[in-house]
């Protein structure tokens, strides 16, 4: 879960490496991301303070893939209403994995994406329009009970059921495991709120299926490096429970992220793979001069908590060693089944 909320954004109306929405007036249209030519965002639909948190490298450029043959893949995008433009932050995610050498974390495969909005009730179907699906983050908690995340839980159990590959992200992990593991499966994490940038240690089994059924190495350094922003967890105590292996944790989240050991189809991360610096220091301003600090922080005073954060910012300074990898193993698990097909 996110726990900050800046200024609601339009819908549909930002833009990205590969990425151009359409501007429906129906929230509950689908709409279809694909190869579009390449713009920038455009300030008049994104605010000026939110569009400078926001590197060229991240939201524009020109990548080279002129030379390689790169299969397609059909990805739908779950997007849940939260405080960034996730999707785009996803397509830029999926061009760094297309665009890098096999050996700096490329995949030969190139991502078309569709983007549904899960706020409206309509997610999609399941009958093989889609080779793989996202789940992104969200503002809220997998726990509450607003129809649409009710709706969202029914539609990964149905996933499930139909041997989907499904990946979630921050909210999109915790509402699949609470879909999968039952009510009380995800909590306010009594342990504090993470923020910043930590380091766990993955399950060799997950870097096994990872090799074998992804195609991706292990991590560089042995370790998995990501960017956190969040104050809910999966209970420890209810891992047992659930379809899904853990696929390792921190101190204060023992469960960053879920594995599908048996059938590979399933992939979760409580992190954020599709972050940089610069969204983690966009997250830090509407949490401070937003006054908007989650009370499962550490300190009693508004001050404290602002100051805690403006140290777990600091771990951000240098870019995660594994981001690459993060990518490609992100990428590579949504186009699995259409590379090996090729």
């Amino acid at each position: 879960r996110h726990m900050f909320m800046p200024s609601r954004l339009q819908p549909h109306s930002y833009c990205s490496p590969r990425v151009r929405h359409s501007h429906s007036h129906s929230p509950q249209t689908p709409t279809l991301i694909g190869r579009f030519p390449r713009r920038r965002p455009s300030p008049k639909n994104l605010s000026s303070s939110f569009l400078s948190a926001f590197p060229e490298s991240q939201m524009s450029g020109d990548l080279d893939k002129s030379s390689r043959h790169l299969v397609e893949a059909r990805v739908a995008v779950i997007n849940c209403p939260g405080a960034v433009p996730f999707t785009p932050l996803f397509s830029a995610m999926f061009d760094r994995a297309a665009a890098a050498d096999r050996d700096d974390g490329g995949v030969n495969a190139e991502v078309n994406v569709t983007e549904y909005q899960a706020e409206a009730g309509k997610l999609p179907s399941l009958d093989g329009n889609y080779d793989a699906y996202a789940i992104t983050g969200s503002r809220y908690g997998s726990y509450e009970t607003d129809e649409w995340i009710n709706i969202l839980k029914t539609w990964v159990r149905e996933a499930r059921q139909k041997d989907a590959r499904v990946l979630g992200v921050c909210f999109g992990h915790q509402v699949i495991a609470d879909a999968l593991g039952g009510d009380g499966t995800v909590e306010v994490n009594a342990a504090g709120f993470e923020f910043g940038t930590y380091r766990f240690q993955p399950d060799e089994r997950f870097v096994q299926i990872a090799e074998q059924l992804y195609d991706v190495p292990p991590p560089p350094s042995g370790s998995i490096d990501m960017f956190y922003v969040h104050g809910d967890h999966v209970k420890p105590s209810a891992l047992n429970g659930l379809e899904l292996e853990n696929m390792g944790g921190t101190d204060v989240s023992p469960c960053e992220g879920l594995f599908d050991a048996k059938q590979g189809r399933f992939l979760t991360l409580q992190g954020h793979p599709e972050f940089d610096e610069a969204t983690m220091l966009a997250c830090h301003t509407s949490l401070t001069d937003k006054r908007r600090l989650p009370g499962a922080m550490p300190g009693e005073t508004d001050s404290e908590k602002s100051d805690l954060l403006r140290r777990q910012l600091a771990s951000c300074s240098e870019a995660p060693a594994c981001q690459a990898w993060l990518a490609q193993l992100c990428t590579s698990f949504l186009t699995a089944d259409v590379r090996r097909a090729e």
